[in-house]
């Protein structure tokens, strides 16, 4: 479609180094920019990040506990292996799941990987959706889901002396981090800091903020309609909202596990992902239940009345060499169990013998694909 008045094509990001553009982008939709007011345009990120990315905000229960298994370790052999605790445990006292999976778990507690996709992807990703956002200095941001706060610490350099940000995630944990970050630059003045969840965001007044932006929230939230009238509500008139939301539907592969092809170890790894699936909230998972055409209807339900979505997807035949032992303490989301402690309770001997033969080889060498879907949304209020 053409651009609205005032605005560019939301185009989109260029494709990541060594691909082409991606294909199967669904046309943005949306109405002419009002006069005098140009519109936010549809975030669209160059390398999308794998389905379990990310801060969010949502109640949802942590996991089911697994019975306890009295027998021996159920663990292959070698030296990347380390016994693991129950994947049904609790949190340490005084944590939550979001605090240590954004922190730790997410990344296989190696540092490295974390700080590769910062600079590869999330600070490209957090300048890009800030540019859309069209901020001005002296406006005030509301950062939904802030989780380590990329979002939120890159809209106070924007806002100017006059502008505030505040930080909102259901972790207090998370917050707390967050609240250190900022005493620790002198800006607690400008920072709010709110504990709520994206679909209920108590303690913010309707019509308080100038700008709501989130990224990779909505993927864990069951009542994603609650949470865009949540963000309509608080709006200004004329207020935005800026989010990116990965779409896990089109990511999701039969036969792949993650991005390997898994297809000869078949059951076995059914057995696995059944249940991971298990864990969710909903039969198919939240992250399986909605797409960028459902992100349009729930935002043009909620009452704005100008909305832009792009939907970009991406397939590199290529995964990054990863080291067995750090796949094994990675986690695939932040209120599930990392993979290895999954083998250890899940599988028998003869069984995780055979998924790690057959898989460690193509995780260390990179022997799988990305497939990657971002659905980018932009929307004014009246």
């Amino acid at each position: 479609m053409s651009a609205p008045t005032g605005m560019s094509a939301p185009t989109g990001m260029s494709a990541p180094t060594g691909t082409s553009a991606p294909t199967g982008t669904s046309a943005p939709t949306g109405t002419s920019a009002p006069t005098g007011a140009p519109a936010p345009s549809a975030p669209g990120p160059t390398s999308t990040p794998a389905p379990a990315s990310a801060p969010a905000l949502t109640s949802a229960p942590a996991p089911a506990p697994v019975p306890a298994d009295t027998s021996a370790p159920k663990s292959p052999a070698g030296p990347d292996r380390k016994p693991s605790a129950d994947p049904g445990r609790k949190p340490p006292a005084g944590l939550d799941r979001w605090h240590p999976w954004l922190l730790r778990v997410r990344h296989g507690d190696d540092e490295a990987p974390r700080e590769r996709r910062l600079t590869r992807f999330l600070y490209p990703l957090r300048n890009d959706l800030l540019d859309r956002t069209r901020l001005k200095p002296g406006e005030t941001v509301l950062d939904v889901g802030t989780g380590d706060g990329l979002i939120a610490f890159g809209a106070l350099e924007r806002v100017g002396a006059t502008g505030r940000v505040i930080f909102s995630d259901i972790s207090q944990d998370v917050l707390d981090r967050c609240r250190e970050a900022v005493a620790a630059e002198g800006q607690l003045d400008r920072c709010d800091f709110r504990r709520a969840s994206a679909d209920a965001l108590t303690g913010i007044d309707d019509a308080s903020v100038d700008v709501v932006t989130t990224r990779a929230v909505l993927i864990y939230v069951t009542n994603r309609g609650a949470a865009l009238r949540e963000f309509h509500r608080v709006l200004k008139p004329g207020g935005r909202t800026v989010l990116v939301e990965p779409v896990a539907q089109l990511q999701a592969e039969p036969g792949w596990f993650f991005g390997y092809d898994v297809r000869p170890i078949a059951e076995i790894a059914a057995k696995v992902r059944l249940f991971y699936t298990g864990l969710q909230t909903q039969p198919r998972g939240p992250k399986l239940t909605f797409d960028d055409r459902d992100l349009v209807g729930f935002a043009e339900r909620a009452g704005f009345r100008e909305v832009h979505c792009q939907l970009r997807v991406s397939v590199q035949a290529a995964r990054p060499p990863c080291p067995w032992g750090r796949f094994l303490r990675a986690s695939p989301g932040p209120q599930l169990p990392p993979f290895g402690e999954v083998i250890d309770h899940l599988l028998d001997p003869a069984e995780a013998a055979a998924f790690t033969d057959y898989l460690k080889p193509l995780v260390e060498s990179g022997a799988g694909h990305r497939r990657q879907a971002l659905a980018g949304l932009a929307a004014i209020k009246q």
